[in-house]
């Protein structure tokens, strides 16, 4: 055998011992045999829990959400209040149904007047029922504060004139509802007058002895009045109109001495 013979041996030996030494140093080791566990530490196993059986459960009802009632912060429009129950006012009448307010006054008016060519002062009083604040209806009268001297027409001293009258009083009042207000009325009745002497009672009454004549009358006195309302129950005015006079039968007063124009001062109170 020759040199090269020997040397390829070699090679060839040597490749073969390093593919060899490759291989083992590649192949994982073996892991090391657990310990055996002695008997006396061998437990039974424990079977595994069995799942219990489902139940069907009832579905739950939840009940519908109430909407919160919106507050005027949450809304663009104020929060209105329910409506009221309905009140019932009865059947309908032939004159309507309608609640209509009621009201009632009393009053005081001194007045000044024009009587028999003199300028005199009447006390006058009335009182009535104040329908929905605008129409009053009642009753009303004046007399005389003192009595008119009546000697040159008679002829004989002392002798003096009473008069009075009275009946029904109507008014309405235009803009019952300001405090300014203003009203159209007329009072319908009758009067009477009586001319003579006149003394004095015990009980502090007049009494004629020695009369002249007396006569009743037909009276009607329209008039205008302005109003201020001070009060829910009292107001003040003024007031302005004439008395006309008819049916006198006396030969020392007319129609025309009885008549006149007249002006007060209103004072009532009540429920206006």
């Amino acid at each position: 055998m020759n040199a090269a013979h020997c040397l390829l041996l070699s090679a060839a030996v040597t490749g073969a011992t390093l593919v060899a030494s490759s291989a083992s140093a590649q192949q994982p080791e073996a892991p090391a045999p657990a310990a055996s566990a002695t008997p006396a530490a061998t437990t039974p196993p424990v079977p595994a829990a069995q799942p219990a059986p489902a139940t069907t459960a009832a579905p739950v009802r939840t009940p519908p959400a109430t909407p919160a009632k919106p507050t005027p912060a949450a809304t663009n429009s104020a929060w209105a209040p329910p409506p009221a129950p309905p009140v019932d006012n009865g059947p309908e009448t032939l004159f309507g149904g309608k609640h209509v307010p009621l009201g009632g006054f009393g009053g005081v008016q001194p007045a000044y007047t024009r009587l028999a060519h003199t300028d005199q002062m009447l006390i006058c009083g009335d009182a009535g029922l104040l329908v929905n604040h605008e129409f009053s209806i009642g009753g009303g009268g004046c007399g005389l504060v003192t009595k008119l001297d009546m000697s040159r027409r008679t002829g004989v001293d002392d002798d003096r004139l009473m008069f009075g009258y009275g009946g029904l009083r109507l008014r309405y009042h235009f803009m019952a509802m300001n405090v300014v207000n203003v009203a159209v009325g007329a009072l319908v009745g009758a009067g009477g007058v009586e001319i003579g002497k006149f003394y004095r009672r015990h009980d502090d009454s007049d009494a004629s002895v020695d009369s002249r004549g007396s006569t009743g009358f037909f009276v009607f006195e329209p008039q205008v009045s302005v109003f201020v309302n001070i009060t829910r129950w009292m107001r003040t005015g003024v007031s302005g109109g004439y008395r006309i006079v008819n049916g006198v039968n006396t030969r020392f007063v007319s129609n025309s001495d009885l008549g006149g124009a007249t002006a007060g001062i209103d004072l009532q109170f009540g429920w206006f």
